[in-house]
Formats: C-alpha cells, sequence, structure tokens
C-alpha cells in the first residue's frame, strides 16, 4: 500500500476510508487467531511557539498508530503496536501478536461451556 501526502497540516487523513479497510482486511487474512482486532488512530500536531509578540518557531506534523490485538480462547490477548503500513511490517506484528498470545497461561475454552456427561 502506497500512501502519500503533500502537507502535514493538510485536512485528508493519512490513510482513506477505502486504505484503512484494506489494511484491516490484510490483517485478518494474516492472523488464524479467535480474536483479532486492529485499531487506526491518526493524529495530526501544529506547534506555534509565540515569545514577546513574535512568532518564533513553527512544528507539524502527523502520526500514525496501528494497534493489532490477537487472542486465543479464554487465555487474554496481546497488542502490538507500529506506525508502518507495508505488508512485512503488519505481518510481523500479527506474528508477534499471536506468538505472545499463544504462549499466555490460561485455559483455551470456558470451563462453563463444557458438558459434564449425561
Amino acid at each position: 500500500m502506497r500512501l502519500s501526502r503533500t502537507s502535514a497540516s493538510s485536512d485528508e487523513p493519512v490513510l482513506t476510508r477505502a486504505q484503512a479497510h484494506e489494511l484491516g482486511q490484510k490483517a485478518l487474512g494474516m492472523t488464524s487467531a479467535d480474536i483479532v482486532s486492529m485499531e487506526l488512530v491518526h493524529t495530526t500536531r501544529q506547534i506555534t511557539r509565540i515569545a514577546g509578540d513574535r512568532t518564533r518557531t513553527g512544528d507539524d506534523g502527523d502520526e500514525l498508530r496501528i494497534t493489532v490485538t490477537t487472542g486465543y480462547g479464554q487465555k487474554g490477548t496481546v497488542s502490538m503496536v507500529t506506525n508502518q503500513v507495508d505488508d512485512a511490517m503488519l505481518k510481523g506484528a500479527v506474528v508477534r501478536a499471536e506468538g505472545a498470545a499463544r504462549a499466555l497461561t490460561g485455559p483455551l475454552r470456558s470451563l462453563l461451556n463444557i458438558p459434564r456427561g449425561p
């Protein structure tokens, strides 16, 4: 997925709705976990420093935070965070989250749902 921006102060998001949906579908296709979620957070900042009625410095920028959460059964979930949208980095975050989620202790199923016999 290729992203381009002309200005950090633009009102346009870093990812379009279609790109965000595509990224979510890719993450879902990369995992075999029972529980999967993905959160995309785009933050835009504009900072202006003023002293003595004069503008001294200015700074603006964007931050993209992608959180991938995976889990197996009742063991709990593990989240990994990245700011990269390329396939290799997304796959790496999913693989690390899955590996850590599998290593958690706890039952894979709720004991309340298991029949106790006739």
